[in-house]
């Protein structure tokens, strides 16, 4: 109700505005739009860990292995685990795209890059967490940042066991490829996750 009323009275104080009172209006609505925009499209993506590894001589498309990769991390029946496909700028928003497999668990996001480069090919992924709009705001703030970095250590060990989990059926995914195609298998160095 106390809703409709205030409608009611922004529409009728809009329809007596003068024609310099309704630019000034949308001026002041376009800024703000503007400023949230920005906000967002600088917000920085934190990427808590990362891995990638290239392989020589090794001919593939991205379909083949994003396919791979999702049966292997599918028969782990991990609950709430979900893919999807997205595309991503190559360099800025008038280059070229490049499609992704993305993983979801909850508020963790990993993007599996798989591409040809030269006469090699790559494979690399990114774990992101997605934080609350709350989060984002705090994060922007000095001394409330450290609040909204915050994890109990239950979010500390959802997080290394989402990234060991995804991890090691990207690995296995990658196992299986190289061996059916006579490439040599990763060394444990190269499987190594690094640890943030």
């Amino acid at each position: 109700m106390l809703t409709a009323i205030l409608t009611t009275q922004v529409l009728t104080l809009l329809l007596q505005a003068t024609f310099i009172d309704k630019v000034l209006l949308f001026l002041i609505f376009f800024i703000v739009i503007v400023g949230i925009l920005f906000y967002y499209v600088n917000t920085p993506i934190v990427i808590l860990s990362a891995w990638h590894h290239t392989f020589e001589s090794m001919e593939h498309s991205p379909e083949e292995i994003y396919v791979s990769i999702q049966q292997a991390i599918a028969s782990k029946e991990v609950p709430g685990v979900s893919f999807s496909r997205i595309t991503r700028f190559q360099e800025g928003i008038l280059s070229n795209q490049r499609e992704y497999l993305r993983i979801e668990y909850g508020s963790y996001v990993i993007d599996v890059c798989a591409a040809p480069f030269a006469k090699n090919f790559f494979v690399s992924w990114r774990m992101m967490e997605q934080k609350t709009f709350v989060k984002q705001m705090m994060r922007k703030y000095p001394g409330l940042g450290g609040l909204a970095d915050y994890k109990t250590f239950y979010e500390q060990d959802t997080e290394h066991m989402v990234k060991d989990y995804l991890h090691n059926g990207i690995l296995e995914a990658l196992g299986e490829m190289t061996t059916t195609k006579g490439i040599r298998a990763l060394s444990e160095s190269e499987k190594m996750l690094q640890r943030n």
